[in-house]
């Protein structure tokens, strides 16, 4: 028991000081910490950070609008991936500025940044995703699969990335897929705690039925019980 306690402990700490990461946010440009990123908020993620949520990209460093991730933590594979923002039939200006970027101005777009992004509803699938974007500066609705987006957990290997937060804290597919590691137990310690709990349940009932009979006894022979002073 005091093992099991120790590494709740450990996992409690851990999970506090992640939830507490600086998380940068570029609408409106602020730093809170990663539990208190909001779905719609648009988040700058450097190379070498850790996805704070489940983002749909729309810009990064290169001029291609793509970046590489590493999911190790996710699935297990250690070859990065590529991933890509969206892509326009007809592209708005920022989107085909070549790098590099001045990030900047690019900040300063995002802020005033406006459109509907419609999705599933969170799910654990970390190998689906199914959506569409429409930007407000144009009408044209692009769809989004997996290769749009990052999740959370994973590593960016690019210089820069903005995206969209889509899903956030336990609505992440990270979140969805943690399971309550389950208690190893030897048969030993099975019997042990039956044997135990057994003992204990035999000492409460006779703790009882002691009680009953001293009370039963009192309450009969009290009047001869002369000897122990109660008048």
């Amino acid at each position: 028991l005091l093992q099991e306690a120790l590494t709740d402990l450990a996992r409690h700490k851990a999970d506090a000081e992640v939830n507490n990461r600086p998380t940068d946010l570029v609408n409106p440009s602020e730093q809170v910490p990663q539990f208190k990123v909001k779905t719609g908020k648009i988040i700058r993620v450097l190379n070498g950070d850790q996805i704070p949520a489940d983002l749909v990209i729309l810009a990064t460093s290169t001029e291609a609008n793509s970046c590489y991730i590493d999911t190790a933590s996710i699935d297990g594979e250690t070859s990065l991936k590529i991933r890509r923002a969206p892509q326009l039939e007809h592209p708005l200006t920022w989107m085909t500025e070549a790098a590099p970027k001045d990030e900047h101005q690019l900040h300063a777009i995002m802020e005033e940044l406006e459109g509907v992004v419609e999705c599933d509803p969170p799910n654990e699938h970390i190998n689906s995703f199914t959506g569409t974007l429409k930007y407000a500066q144009c009408d044209e609705l692009v769809p989004l699969s997996k290769d749009h987006v990052v999740l959370r957990g994973s590593s960016l290997h690019t210089d820069w990335l903005l995206g969209l937060a889509i899903y956030t804290g336990e609505d992440t597919k990270l979140a969805l897929n943690a399971r309550t590691p389950p208690q190893k137990l030897s048969r030993l310690d099975r019997v042990s705690n039956s044997v135990v709990l057994a003992i204990f349940g035999c000492q409460i009932a006779l703790a009882l039925i002691t009680a009953g009979l001293q009370q039963t006894f009192e309450d009969k022979e009290f009047q001869n019980l002369w000897y122990v002073g109660f008048q």
